[in-house]
């Protein structure tokens, strides 16, 4: 888990299936985060964080849709105030690649 302002790193291998590295991301509610994400296979992803348990809730953040290997986008972002849990995924791959934004008080 990660402590507040710190850096997670989150991976998409090149030779795995589709998946995030990382299921769960611990950040401190309110404070801001930055998320490291690397893909290193040749098929287009991204990262996106969601407002709520879901995709149908508002965007937070999530970096652009690019293939590698070797594509590294940072993003940035306050977490939301509220303590729970948060949703983040691939938009090109949410059925198989996703994860929680686990919100502590």
């Amino acid at each position: 888990s990660d402590l507040a302002g710190a850096t997670a790193k989150v991976l998409t291998t090149a030779d795995a299936p589709l998946a995030f590295d990382t299921a769960t991301i611990t950040a401190a509610a309110g404070s801001t985060i930055t998320v490291e994400y690397t893909n290193e296979s040749t098929i287009p992803h991204n990262i996106a964080f969601y407002a709520g348990a879901d995709a149908t809730a508002a965007k937070i953040a999530g970096s652009e849709i690019k293939a590698g290997p070797g594509d590294v986008q940072t993003l940035t972002f306050q977490v939301p105030s509220e303590p729970g849990d948060y949703h983040y995924q691939c938009d090109v791959h949410p059925a198989q690649m996703f994860g929680t934004l686990k919100v502590t008080p």
